[in-house]
């Protein structure tokens, strides 16, 4: 907020007056250097604390200029309804920022070769006060003082244009690779509100669901992690309905790319033609393309990565209930001889996983 304040003061000047600049052809034009003093205070300071003063600073105004001798800027800020009487100024100003700020301005001359002056700025909800006191000094040419600060301020707005770029790029990011902290109004990165609707637009897509869906909560609270749960919190929508509609269409259309990133050991409803309560997306084309493969017979090649996921999601799949109570009951069993031995997914899901990897 300091710095804001800084560019409205006579000491915006001091860089433009350090200048040296080529001699153009222009005609001199006669101005009055006024030295500037600046008194900053800002309100609700404790009593006895003093804001950091600057030394007074040096400032030519062209004596035609219809504007205070009150310092330039870098083109941030810009005076209107300026009132100008035979011996005072009032004006009105307003300056671009993050947040932005506006204020007023009021001067009263004593004499040819001094003034006082208060200009109240307002940014933030906080008030600022500068009391401004000018006296002239001499005389100087105001042409050769106009390039100087035209020069300021070109610089000015080309750092101002590379910060904007260097924001977009890091919003554009954010979207890309689907991560929504640089996103937030918190994050203090200004991005536009096109940047939010494109993220929230990709996450209801292919491409960008498959970006978030793997991700595990992160693990540092208070730092959003860019799993499934945050990103759907961040655009206000559901995700596992997005997830269920995706997952619908890639099982239709045999998107098995889709279907290994985001909708293993998800099940499908009854609403899906041709499934059956309980079945999990892609298990009828694993059954197809990936059950009792070997060595010699691997799965085809547009199959081979997804066939491996589907023995990765079964390998990571818990007990069954059925497992779960032949374990139980073991622990009381009796002479009885054992029954059977039943098939045992998980050691099945491992040989499917040798033989795939092992092609």
């Amino acid at each position: 907020m300091t710095r804001c304040f800084v560019r409205l003061l006579p000491g915006s000047l001091a860089l433009a007056l350090s200048v040296a600049l080529p001699a153009a052809a222009q005609p001199k034009e006669p101005g009055d250097l006024w030295e500037v003093a600046t008194e900053m205070s800002m309100a609700g300071m404790p009593a006895g604390m003093q804001m950091p003063q600057r030394p007074p600073q040096r400032i030519c105004r062209a004596r035609s200029s219809d504007t205070p001798p009150v310092g330039d800027n870098d083109g941030r800020c810009q005076m209107y309804d300026v009132q100008r009487s035979a011996s005072s100024f009032a004006w009105k100003m307003r300056c671009q920022g993050n947040p932005p700020s506006t204020g007023t301005g009021e001067m009263t001359f004593e004499g040819r070769d001094g003034y006082k002056g208060t200009i109240n700025m307002t940014v933030g909800g906080q008030s600022m006060t500068m009391k401004l006191t000018g006296k002239r000094v001499g005389d100087c040419d105001a042409t050769e003082a106009k390039q100087q600060v035209a020069a300021v301020q070109q610089r000015a707005a080309a750092a101002q244009q590379q910060a904007a770029d260097a924001f977009a790029a890091m919003c554009k990011g954010a979207v890309d690779s689907m991560m929504s902290q640089q996103l937030r109004p918190e994050a203090g990165y200004r991005c536009d509100a096109k940047y939010k609707a494109d993220f929230c637009s990709r996450l209801q897509s292919p491409e960008g669901f498959a970006v978030v869906a793997p991700r595990h909560p992160s693990a540092v609270a208070g730092m959003p992690g860019g799993d499934l749960r945050e990103a759907s919190e961040f655009c206000g929508v559901n995700g596992d309905e997005i997830r269920l509609r995706l997952c619908k269409t890639a099982d239709a259309q045999e998107s098995v790319d889709f279907l290994a990133s985001s909708c293993l050991g998800y099940a499908r409803t009854t609403g899906l033609a041709g499934a059956k309560a309980g079945e999990s997306f892609g298990s009828t084309i694993a059954a197809r393309e990936c059950a009792g493969r070997t060595f010699s017979s691997p799965p085809a090649q547009q199959y081979r990565a997804f066939c491996s996921a589907v023995a990765r999601q079964n390998l990571m799949q818990p007990a069954t209930a059925d497992a779960a109570t032949s374990n139980a009951g073991a622990a009381t069993a009796t002479a009885d001889p054992p029954a059977e031995k039943k098939d045992d997914p998980a050691a099945r899901a491992k040989k499917m996983l040798k033989d795939i990897f092992n092609r």
